[in-house]
Formats: structure tokens, C-alpha cells, sequence
């Protein structure tokens, strides 16, 4: 929940209809769930075990909510969760394992299905609210009983929080409602419980700022009831609720069947309040509201845990006149996936973080987590390029901040990126006031660099604020959200901060916007646009920002009076013209009809050919849009892969150049942007034809009658070999294309590297017309490198010129060999990085190296550990055989602080590395391994 705005594990609906008329006999299932109670604070997997099922067999696993812990399925305690497995069967796209959708991790059609679902899962909001549940599992089709077993999420033991009452508007308590506590300004719920019998409520947190939730069905609730919470004591927060009047019902389906999705979390939210229920077994929901108008949304986090993808654009519904009926939300489900991980500057995961992804149509929005240990994301998106990026609400209390980038992909794709959170040392520290200085509390703000990377922050009850930042130029504005509930305009104020820079005393004066500009977008068709329509305006030295994105194409900015500037950015569409309006005590509107640009194409498909061992370049063309272009391989790397060109060179000018070394036809993925925020992807496919040869003419020459020997030369590549490795052989073939016989043939190497190249013996010293003979050039490499010379074929006829071959290779390092074998490319980039850790097991691949372990595999258990030998902690081992330039090293220290690591002395000798420390007068002792490369 979030209060802001191959065979693969389908949706539910889908799957079910697709089981025919098959008909089981009768089984009886067994099924457990472990652990049964965890608190809400717990950091794990839990592992349902379904046995006694048939071979390859699907069953449905339900969650409801047990609200008077009976523990029975009763009428009216929502389905908190549904979804199905697969006996055999887990959840991926592009041969990626898609994390957030649960499957048999047993990874065999055994008979029984062991899901192990993260903890907290995607949808987090949901999974912190503390009650009694019930899992079920059953079989859609009737083959055997459904079984049940209880599950109890606790609340963790804090010693602080918020306590109530929560009752109806009349004084009559509400019994068994869910309420869950969100930090003061947005984001998603850290704590939830259930009232008892006689409406109390108790929500155990940390100290700070927050806001009491109740999600009542039949019942209104809003964002107004706020609470600060003091260290060892509970404020008291009692809640009267409204009785909603009105409904909004519909179904959540899927687009292409209109079959129902069960288990989603529904929201709506409007001027008059907040509502949320959950969809039923058939997908459908009910919202109890009250007149006026309410945006409605499917929770992003439920939709992903069944494979689904959220969406932007929510309806919205004027409940005015009477109760709206069938607005139903048709959402995809995803058929491309971003994944990586998230960690720090150290390398250290960040488990629990959510991620964030909005497609830049403004159409999707995807969610995603972080999950438990190595802090492994994954979000289920559609085709096309994608904001993504962890989210500043998580990493902010932290004391971490981390820049989203842009991915684009296209269908049945998974794409990797990864991402580093920085830790945030600068501060922007300040006070939130009105125009006549009176303090502004529990108000959110949002700082951008526009480049990605964001800080929140919320003012405490009395103004004050203070953003943790990076260093670099930020700019510092009122959340829009918050800005608009609460009719307040803000200004925005630049600021550049250097790293462990503090900026205070920060006067942010934010001005009353009892007016309004608001508006139509909309495309030459007349149909709505999705976009982000901002209105600026000078007031007294500053330049005040309203900000909204459209809904249905429409769009309300508070305001103040002032002459505004009001601008449209919209993915798709060039940026019009800014509109004047000035507000003189009045609401003012402004409509803007958007033109498409041109599509995007990109028109090359195939690229001029090239030849193993020559120089190669040649350019990307495309039309449509606007320039200039930027080009880009998905992944964002500078080479093409290593599997298809030899790893020539990528450049954003769509230049494509290098020396190939591998014959064959292949084909690649490209992109492109234009200046106007479009973006493309396209196929193309490059052939490498072979160097020349094998067989290479050699013309008569004796000084007597018949053709004369030409100048002549060819070109032959040698595919890369380690340094000190057996020589490697090339083979060609010489022909006599003359009349005349061809005699006191020799071969010779020119060059300057000798000992590289060793020519072979000749098949014959003399040819004969026609005839052929066999040259073997034997590459043996004494250095890294490109390793270029040439070989002289000559005869003994002083009038005739050599026939010149050039002749080259590649010497490798036994690192590069290494990185050759795992990764398929000697470069020090892409999956074969240094300090890039391929299979996730803590170690980066110059550690794997540096210890003779495989890099794709899990060898965080065979590095050498320290140990401790009499009264000294002992780092000792023998360097792997073929191991070549690395330094080996190790540090100590006694607090694991940065400035507290201190080099250790080697001691051993030859292959033979000891590290020792003395462990008297030392309250603790760490050692670590200190590599160093090439």
C-alpha cells in the first residue's frame, strides 16, 4: 500500500480458465506454514509447504485478515491476498526469476509446492498491519479439501506510539476496523493493528511525526489526524469517522479477458476524505464515500505480487449526485522486467527499499522491493523506457540518497540496473512559515538536483525541517501533494552544497492559495494527455511553483494572485507555448491542445559488413522526432556483447567501430532518444566475414616469360590467448597462379616483437603451376596487448616482390583469460568488472580472482577467513596456482570505522601469504582482505 499517487506466473484469472475440464480424484492435501507468527519488524522469508497434491497440479493460496481471531474464514474479513502456484513453476521473464511473484522454489512438479514469499513483501503497507489471519489452500477445480492454517503478524515491542478510540461520527465505537500509522507527510504505513471489541487501538513506533489511518469499510477517514510521538510515551489520537453516503464499486480485471483479479488492495482518495477495500474472489470492490470528487487506484504493490502492472492515469469519480457503478480498473500484466540490487558505496546491501518506476508515457507505474539478504529487486514493467530508481522516503532515514536513471525495454526482455546509495552528509536545515511568520507543521518537502536524485522531509510541529543531501545544486520546493491539501503555494529556492556542507536557517515562506488555474490537456483528437503542468510566478524576489499532474487531463493548481506562467510537459509531445494568467482574487483556467511529434523510427536494420582483424566503423541512422539523438544499448554500456563482435565500441552518436574478431551474422539490440523525451528501440544485425584466406594466391616470377609477381599482401587475425600458454595455429594456403614454375620459396617474420610469431616450415620450396602448398603461422605471445607484425613469402627470384601477409593476435593477461572464461570478453567492464559482484555472493570479481573461485557461483564460503593461532588473529594462504598480478594484502581494526583500519604485514614467502595481529589489549579485532589488481 501506498498512499501516493517462458511460462511465467500469470494472473490468477488467466491461469484458472485455462485448466479445462480436468477432474482429479479426490486427495487429501497437507499444508503448513512456518514461522506462524512473526512481528512486524521481522526481515525474512515464510515458507508454506502444500503436500499430498498431484504432479504438476495448480492450487490457490488465499490470506484473509481473521479480525475477531476466531480463526475462521468469516463473511466480510477481507481476502488480504490471492494468487496461484504452479507445482514445478516459478515466475520469470527473460529467464530472470521475478522476485516479487511467489512460486515453488523447489524448482521441481514433485507433488508438493514449497512458496517461500518475502517478508515484508512488495506491498509492505499491507503486510505491517498486526492481526490474526487465516491462509487457505485450495484446489480450483475440486480435487481436494481446502485446508487452512492460522498466521499472526505481532506488533514489534516499542515502548512509544499512538492510542485511540476510533468511533463513528455518532460516538458508536467501530469494532474490528484495520488502522495503520503512516509517517506525518506520505509514504507508506510503518505499523498497523486492529481495534478491539470497544473501538482502542494501540500502534506501537518510533519517535517522529504521524498520521492515524483507519481503512473502515462504510466509513470515511482523511489525513488530518496527526500526532507526535515522544520517546517512552503514547499520544493519544481518538478518531471519529463520518459514515460514507456514497459508493464507487467496479472490478479490477484484466485488460484482454475481463476476468476478475481477487485480493487487491483499493484506494480512493478526494477532497472529502480517504476510503480503501479490498477486491473478493470475483475481483470486485465496493467504496464507501461521501459526495464530491474521489480519485481511485489499485494498489501497485498487490498487482505486482500477482505479476500485474500498476497504473498512472487513476479515474475519477463524481459521487455528487448519487453512487457510482461498474468503474472498473483494467490493468496488464507485466511482459518485460527491470531488475539488480541497490547497496552502498561499501558494497553493503540495503535490504527492505522500495523501488519506484513510472513509465515515461505516464500510463504504468510498477512497484518493487528489495529483498532480504543481498538486497535483490525486481520490477514487473511493460515495453518502453522507465524512471526507475529506490525511493527517497526509504533511504532518507537511513542517511542515504540515490539517483533513479531511465531503462527501456521491450517485450519478454529483463534488463539489469543496478544502483549505489551515497550517503547523505550535507544538510538543508530551515523553518516553514506563512506570510506572517507563524510556523508550518507537519508539511512535506521535496528537494531535486534533476538529475535523478531526490530528498524528503517533513517539518515537525513547529516548522522546522531538515533534508539530509549529497553535494551538488539542489532545488527545494513544497511536495505538490501536500501543497495542494492544504491550499498553500511555495517557492523554489536554489541552493549548491558542497559534501559535509550544513545550509540552516532557511526561511521557506509559503503564501495562502485560496485561487485556482485549472484546465484541460488534450491531444489534436480531443482526448486527454497525461502530463505535468506547472505554474510559476515572481512574487516579492522569489518565484513561486504550483505543481499537479493531469488526470483524465485535467488539472487544478492552488494559487495566489500574481501573473503565473503555466507550463505542459508531456511525454510524446513537443512542450507548447507557456500560457500567462493572472489571478486578480479569482480562479483562472487555461486549456492546452498538444500536437504529436513525429515517431520515432530508427531506419537501419542491417549494417554494412565487416572483416575479422580490419578496422570497422559504420553509423546508426533514424528519422522521426526530435534532434539531435542520443544513442544507447540497453544496460547502458559502451561495447557491443563479447557473444556477438568481439566487444567493438558503442557511441551515442550511433557510431558502431572497432576491430572484430569473430566471423558469423549477428544481431543486436540499439536505442535511441531525441531531444524531445521520445525514445525507441530497434534489431539490427552486422555480418563479420572471415580475414582473408584460407587460400592466398602467389603469382609466377622467374625473370623469364609470364606474369610478374605484384605487390600483394592479405590480412589473417589470431583469435586472444593467454600469455605462456601453448602456442595457437593458424593454417593458410598458397597457390602458384602463374606458368611458370615458382622456386626457392621462404618464409620470413618482420615485426617488433620477436619470439611472438614462429613461422612453420613450408609444404615445398618449389610450386609448380597450379599447385598449392600448405603455410602454418604458429602465434605464441610473450605480452598483453594487441600484437601486430607481418610474414614475407619471397622466392629466389631477385625481380619479384614479397608476398606480404599481416598477421595479429592478442595477448591476454591471466586476468583477462579469467574474465574470457567466465564472462566471455578479457575486458575489464560489463559483468566481468572488477568490482562487480556477478552472482551476488558479497564477493566482486577481483576478490573471486584473486582466490581461484568461479565467479558464477556462490563462493562467499571458500574465501580464506582469519583465525586466531595462540594470542594473534591469523590471516593465512597459499596464492592459487596461475594467479598472476595480484597484490595480496590485509588490514585490522577495532571499531570497523573507515579511519580505523591499519595495514598488516606479510610474512609469508614465494605463494605462501601469512597476516598476523596481536589480539592483547584489544577490545575487539576485525581483519579484512586488501586486493589489489593489475
Amino acid at each position: 500500500m501506498n498512499t501516493k499517487p517462458n511460462r511465467r506466473f500469470p494472473a490468477l484469472a488467466l491461469t484458472l480458465a485455462a485448466l479445462g475440464a480436468w477432474t482429479p480424484a479426490l486427495l487429501a492435501a497437507g499444508f503448513t506454514v512456518t514461522p506462524a507468527t512473526i512481528a512486524n519488524n521481522y526481515v525474512g522469508k515464510i515458507t508454506l509447504t502444500i503436500t499430498g497434491i498431484t504432479t504438476g497440479q495448480a492450487v490457490m493460496v488465499e490470506r484473509y485478515a481473521d479480525l475477531n481471531g476466531n480463526g475462521m474464514i468469516d463473511s466480510g474479513e477481507p481476502l488480504l491476498q490471492a494468487g496461484r502456484a504452479d507445482d514445478g513453476v516459478v515466475s520469470t521473464i527473460g529467464g530472470v526469476r521475478n522476485l516479487n511473484v511467489p512460486g515453488d522454489e523447489d524448482g521441481a512438479a514433485n507433488g508438493q509446492i514449497r512458496v517461500e514469499p518475502f517478508y515484508p513483501s512488495v506491498e509492505s503497507g499491507l503486510d505491517v498491519i498486526a492481526c490474526k489471519q487465516v491462509i487457505r489452500v485450495s484446489d480450483p477445480l475440486g480435487g481436494f479439501t481446502a485446508v487452512t492454517q492460522p498466521f499472526e503478524v505481532t506488533q514489534a515491542p516499542l515502548p512509544q506510539g499512538v492510542s485511540g478510540t476510533l468511533t463513528a461520527a455518532g460516538g458508536a465505537p467501530l469494532a474490528r476496523v484495520m488502522v495503520v500509522l503512516l509517517p506525518g507527510g506520505d509514504g507508506s504505513p510503518l505499523t498497523g493493528t486492529v481495534t478491539d471489541s470497544s473501538g482502542n487501538y494501540t500502534l506501537r513506533s518510533v519517535p517522529g511525526n504521524f498520521m492515524a489511518l483507519p481503512l473502515a469499510p462504510g466509513f470515511v477517514s482523511d489525513f488530518n489526524s496527526t500526532a507526535t510521538v515522544s520517546a517512552d510515551a503514547f499520544a493519544t489520537l481518538n478518531l471519529a469517522l463520518p459514515t460514507a453516503t456514497r459508493t464507487i464499486s467496479g472490478k479490477v480485471k484484466d485488460s484482454s479477458s475481463a476476468i476478475g483479479i481477487p485480493g487487491i488492495f483499493v484506494m480512493s482518495d478526494g477532497d472529502n476524505g480517504f476510503a480503501a477495500a479490498f477486491t473478493d474472489l470475483s475481483g470486485n470492490y465496493s467504496l464507501g464515500v461521501l459526495p464530491g470528487s474521489w480519485q481511485v487506484s489499485a494498489s501497485e504493490g498487490s498487482l505486482a505480487r500477482i505479476g500485474y502492472v500498476g497504473l498512472q492515469t487513476k479515474p475519477v469519480a463524481d459521487t455528487t449526485s448519487g453512487n457510482v457503478t461498474n468503474l472498473d480498473l483494467a490493468v496488464n500484466p507485466a511482459t518485460a522486467l527491470i531488475y539488480g540490487i541497490l547497496k552502498t558505496t561499501l558494497n553493503a546491501p540495503l535490504v527492505g527499499i522500495e523501488m519506484w518506476s513510472d513509465d515515461q508515457t505516464g500510463q504504468y507505474q510498477a512497484a518493487g522491493r528489495t529483498y532480504p539478504a543481498t538486497a535483490d529487486y525486481c520490477l514487473g514493467v511493460r515495453p518502453g523506457s522507465w524512471w526507475v530508481g529506490p525511493s527517497s522516503d526509504a533511504l532518507g532515514p537511513l542517511g542515504y540518497i540515490s539517483q533513479g536513471t531511465s531503462v527501456t525495454v521491450v517485450t519478454g526482455q529483463a534488463l539489469r540496473a543496478d544502483f549505489v546509495a551515497t550517503p547523505a552528509n550535507a544538510h538543508l536545515k530551515g523553518r516553514v512559515v506563512d506570510e506572517l511568520g507563524a510556523p508550518v507543521p507537519f508539511i512535506q518537502l521535496y528537494a531535486s538536483n534533476y538529475q535523478g536524485g531526490s530528498s524528503d522531509g517533513q517539518t515537525n510541529g513547529d516548522g522546522y525541517f531538515d533534508l539530509l543531501m549529497t553535494g551538488g545544486t539542489w532545488h527545494l520546493k513544497l511536495n505538490s501533494n501536500d501543497a495542494a491539501q492544504n491550499h498553500l503555494v511555495g517557492p523554489e529556492l536554489t541552493f549548491t552544497l558542497t559534501d559535509n556542507q550544513t545550509t540552516d536557517n532557511i526561511d521557506f515562506v509559503v503564501l495562502d492559495a485560496p485561487w485556482t488555474i485549472s484546465g484541460y490537456v488534450s491531444d489534436g483528437a480531443s482526448q486527454p494527455v497525461t502530463a505535468w503542468v506547472s505554474a510559476r510566478a515572481e512574487i516579492d524576489g522569489l518565484t513561486y511553483v504550483a505543481e499537479a499532474q493531469t488526470s483524465g487531463g485535467n488539472y487544478t493548481l492552488p494559487v495566489c494572485n500574481g501573473t503565473w506562467q503555466i507550463y505542459v510537459n508531456a511525454n510524446g509531445y513537443p512542450n507548447p507555448t507557456p500560457l500567462a494568467r493572472t489571478v486578480n482574487s479569482n480562479h483562472e483556467f487555461a486549456n492546452f491542445t498538444l500536437q504529436p511529434v513525429v515517431p520515432l523510427v530508427i531506419t537501419t536494420t542491417s549494417l554494412p559488413n565487416g572483416t575479422v582483424g580490419v578496422n570497422y566503423s559504420a553509423q546508426l541512422s533514424a528519422t522521426g522526432g526530435q534532434q539531435p539523438y542520443t544513442w544507447h544499448l540497453p544496460g547502458g554500456t559502451a561495447s557491443l556483447p563479447p557473444s556477438t563482435t568481439g566487444n567493438m565500441n558503442f557511441s551515442s552518436n550511433g557510431t558502431i567501430s572497432g576491430i572484430p574478431t569473430t566471423p558469423g551474422t549477428y544481431s543486436f539490440q540499439v536505442g535511441i532518444w531525441d531531444s524531445g523525451s521520445q525514445s525507441t528501440l530497434g534489431m539490427v544485425s552486422l555480418t563479420i566475414q572471415p580475414a582473408s584466406g584460407p587460400e592466398i594466391a602467389v603469382f609466377d616470377g622467374n625473370g623469364t616469360a609470364g606474369p610478374e609477381r605484384q605487390s600483394n599482401s592479405s590480412a589473417f587475425f589470431f583469435p586472444s590467448i593467454v600469455i605462456g600458454t601453448t602456442s595457437t595455429t593458424q593454417t593458410f594456403t598458397i597457390k602458384n597462379t602463374g606458368t611458370q614454375n615458382l622456386t626457392g620459396l621462404a618464409i620470413s617474420k618482420t615485426g617488433t616483437y620477436p619470439g611472438d610469431f614462429i613461422t612453420g616450415t613450408l609444404g615445398t620450396t618449389t610450386l609448380a603451376p597450379n599447385a598449392t602448398t600448405t603455410v602454418t603461422v604458429n602465434f605464441r605471445p610473450t605480452a598483453g596487448g594487441g600484437r601486430p607484425a607481418t610474414v614475407r613469402i619471397a622466392s629466389n627470384d631477385a625481380d619479384e616482390n614479397p608476398f606480404i601477409i599481416n598477421v595479429g593476435g592478442v595477448g591476454l593477461s591471466t586476468q583477462e583469460g579469467w574474465r574470457e572464461t567466465y564472462f566471455g570478453s578479457p575486458a575489464n567492464s560489463g559483468n566481468g568488472t572488477d568490482l562487480y559482484d556477478y552472482d551476488h555472493d558479497g564477493l566482486v570479481n577481483l576478490l573471486e580472482y584473486a582466490f581461484g573461485l568461479n565467479p558464477t557461483l556462490n563462493s562467499a564460503g571458500l574465501l580464506p577467513r582469519p583465525q586466531r593461532v595462540g594470542p594473534n588473529l591469523v590471516l593465512s594462504f597459499t596464492q592459487p596456482v596461475g594467479v598472476t598480478g595480484i597484490n595480496y594484502g590485509a588490514e585490522w581494526s577495532e571499531s570497523l570505522q573507515a579511519a580505523d583500519w591499519h595495514a598488516v604485514s606479510d610474512t609469508g614467502t614465494g605463494s605462501q601469504h601469512t597476516f598476523s595481529v596481536p589480539m592483547a589489549g584489544k577490545a575487539a579485532l576485525f581483519m579484512r582482505h586488501r586486493i589489489i589488481g593489475p
